[in-house]
């Protein structure tokens, strides 16, 4: 029995000798013949070996089949079928490369990070790569919510299976929890969150789960070809039921001088001091007038004027002295108390009309900075990287981590950049180190090392090694070398995307087309390949990001044509507290999250990266300045996770509430369904603003005094009533 070998090795012996071996091979053959299975100590432990590596390569793509014995009836054997292994041919553009590369970023921020870097390892195995320079980027981008990856490959697989699945699920209304079985029929972001969309098994109607109440495993169940997918307007209508529009409603309002800038930029003025706003969602339109408390008074309509009222009377009520004992004191967190190399959970946006700010209470600039990042990645402001200590810079998710004692790359991260690097090596003719480690995004170490492991690796046919091969310079060190490629075992083919990356890939093109990010149209031009080679493996929506109500925000020419043309802009901005400035900032990136859009930028009089919300951008100049280049990323939000600790309650129907914070310290379930959870906030005006357009789901318990500023602030707006 030999000595174990690395995984990535065994697994790219197993591709070389089932895609060589014609007719297959066996069981008893593959752990004779495939270097690496000779290291297992019993017929047990081969099984459970193999098994692993099948299912590991079937999910990165690898079309492992198997193929019945024509004469021994209970004997089969295990092949690859080269057509089926290889990349179908697709010639994209310089542009297209990049709208691919930039869509493949996009599902890196909804967190599926694993399937987009396969993807666009694939895709470098057949050409250059993208030329991702500020002027080569779209000027809008769209970013969806953090999704758990996990689950998105499981609803994924089900759905291009037609095979149900179960979950234990929390609801909203109660946060009681059920069991469910649902055939999935695709998973879209609407707003700021993820939700399934399916047939309730047990109750036999459609039905929509958001992911983040899902509990526990994801697990597919039954047989698949289960059941048929539904024709697309089925499907909308069961998403639809999310956020249900109604009629048009108009409204009045007056609002108070100098206050409620973006009311007021939206409504028409019937008077100096009243305006009319229609409205499809009166909640919405409630809420966020009560959040402005006194600076705005509703005249018409009564529906309207009570709903306000209510907020109103509930925040009051509920955040009065006397109302329950309030915490004394926040519990004591800090992001200097929390344990050395502790992260924050990951950030999601908020479901208020504000965004958290990253600043201390008092400071007039409510606006977030983005993080350092990686200047080899321009595009890449992916959540998993994101720096968790002043100075640290990410980790691109398409680059290795630097090797240090103790830490081995993981083998679903390795093997998709082995396999391409035998491709390109035979699609591109010898490069050097250098230029290897440039193309996939690597320290020129790990090529060495990729080459050390390929070095090694083929099979056993016919008693004889067969092994792929290289020639460089003296000595085999390629360190300052060319690397050629002299044998490739039939790796010299690009893998094939799998059916989840090219859904992934045509959701998130889709999203960059729909929210006016395709500016010159590669992304569009991208989509047609991608599903003339691989459409026919695509259901059509399984996976939709729909990623903003507007498709392009206020302003978006001016800001825009800074990004392009490199010009500063100066902006007049309305601050969370409702305080207008002008601001000179060098523009470096628009993006939605789904409800608003923002602007990422440097802040030239602060000299600081700064994230504005563009609805709140009341005007935009392009200045005759040349804007500076400047090494920042933008995670997708503008919470920073800086802020003093507040203690919130959140009823059973605000439960909704609560998953949308961004960061939470601690969190306590309640009896009742309701739970308390801490979070940092680092603006009193948006908290104010929230509890205010959100009360009776939520109120403050701590710190004892921003719980007496909301209670004064609904009994002042209250009293114009």
């Amino acid at each position: 029995m030999g000595a174990p070998i690395p995984p990535a090795e065994r697994q790219t012996n197993l591709i070389i000798a089932l895609l060589n071996a014609r007719r297959g091979l066996t069981r008893d053959q593959i752990r004779t013949q495939v270097m690496g299975y000779d290291s297992a100590s019993s017929e047990v432990a081969f099984d459970r070996l193999f098994e692993r590596d099948k299912e590991d390569l079937r999910r990165l793509g690898v079309p492992i089949e198997t193929v019945p014995d024509l004469i021994w009836e209970d004997a089969f054997y295990y092949r690859i079928d080269p057509d089926a292994y290889a990349m179908p041919p697709m010639e994209f553009s310089p542009a297209e490369r990049v709208a691919l590369a930039v869509a493949a970023d996009l599902l890196r921020q909804a967190g599926w990070a694993l399937g987009a870097n396969h993807a666009m390892v694939k895709l470098l195995a057949t050409g250059e790569r993208p030329d991702l320079t500020p002027s080569t980027l779209p000027a809008a981008d769209a970013v969806p919510p953090a999704l758990p990856e996990a689950p998105l490959d499981v609803l994924l697989d089900a759905i291009i299976a037609r095979q149900a699945v179960s979950f234990t699920y929390r609801t909203a209304g109660t946060g009681r929890t059920a069991k469910r079985e649902v055939y999935p029929w695709t998973v879209q972001a609407r707003g700021r969150a993820w939700y399934l969309a399916g047939h309730d098994t047990a109750r036999g109607a459609p039905r929509v789960f958001r992911l983040s109440r899902m509990l526990g495993q994801v697990r597919p169940t039954g047989r698949p070809g289960a059941f048929d997918l539904p024709d697309a307007a089925a499907i909308r209508s069961a998403m639809d039921h999310i956020a249900p529009a109604s009629d048009p409603v108009k409204a009045t309002l007056r609002l108070a001088p100098g206050r409620a800038h973006n009311l007021r930029r939206r409504g028409q003025p019937i008077s100096p001091a009243d305006i009319e706003l229609e409205t499809t969602d009166m909640a919405g339109l409630a809420s966020e007038i009560a959040g402005h408390g006194s600076s705005v008074q509703v005249l018409d309509p009564p529906e309207l004027r009570q709903a306000v009222i209510a907020h109103l009377t509930s925040a009051a009520t509920n955040h009065a002295a006397d109302a329950v004992p309030p915490l004394t004191e926040a519990p004591h967190h800090s992001l200097q108390e929390r344990p050395a190399g502790a992260q924050p959970a990951a950030p999601t946006p908020l479901t208020s009309s504000e965004p958290t700010a990253s600043i201390q209470t008092g400071s007039p600039d409510t606006t977030a900075p983005a993080h350092p990042t990686n200047p080899a990645h321009p595009t890449n402001p992916a959540r998993p990287g994101a720096p968790t200590q002043p100075g640290e810079q990410p980790q691109t998710p398409t680059q290795a981590q630097p090797t240090r004692p103790g830490w081995r790359e993981p083998t679903a991260a390795r093997l998709p950049r082995i396999l391409a690097l035998v491709a390109y090596l035979k699609a591109a003719g010898p490069a050097t180190v250098a230029e290897l480690a440039e193309h996939f995004a690597v320290p020129p170490a790990q090529i060495v090392a990729d080459i050390d492991t390929l070095w090694m690796t083929g099979w056993q046919a016919g008693g004889a090694e067969q092994l792929i091969d290289f020639t460089g310079d003296v000595d085999g060190d390629f360190t300052a070398g060319i690397v050629v490629l002299t044998e490739d075992q039939g790796l010299g083919m690009p893998l094939r995307l799998s059916p989840q990356e090219v859904t992934g890939l045509v959701a998130a093109l889709r999203a960059v087309i729909d929210a006016g990010g395709d500016q010159g149209g590669a992304a569009e031009g991208a989509l047609t390949k991608l599903l003339d080679a691989m459409g026919a493996h695509v259901p059509d929506d399984a996976l939709r990001l729909k990623l903003a109500t507007d498709k392009t925000p206020p302003l978006a020419e001016q800001l825009r044509d800074g990004i392009v043309q490199g010009r500063v802009v100066e902006l007049q901005y309305v601050d969370a507290a409702d305080v207008r400035s002008v601001r000179q900032v060098d523009p470096l990136r628009l993006f939605t999250d789904g409800i608003h859009w923002f602007l990422a930028s440097w802040d030239r009089q602060r000299q600081a990266a700064r994230t504005f919300r563009a609805d709140r951008i009341v005007a935009a100049k392009l200045l005759d300045i040349p804007a500076g280049k400047h090494q920042v990323a933008v995670d997708g939000t503008a919470f920073s996770g800086a802020g003093q600790p507040v203690v919130l309650r959140f009823a059973p129907a605000g439960r909704w509430l609560a998953e949308d914070l961004p960061v939470t310290w601690q969190t306590e379930e309640l009896d009742d369904g309701g739970l308390i959870r801490t979070v940092p906030v680092a603006s009193e005006a948006w908290l104010r603003a929230m509890v205010l357009g959100n009360a009776p789901l939520v109120e403050v318990l701590a710190p004892p005094g921003i719980r007496q500023a909301i209670a004064d602030a609904a009994r002042a707006a209250l009293a114009q009533y």
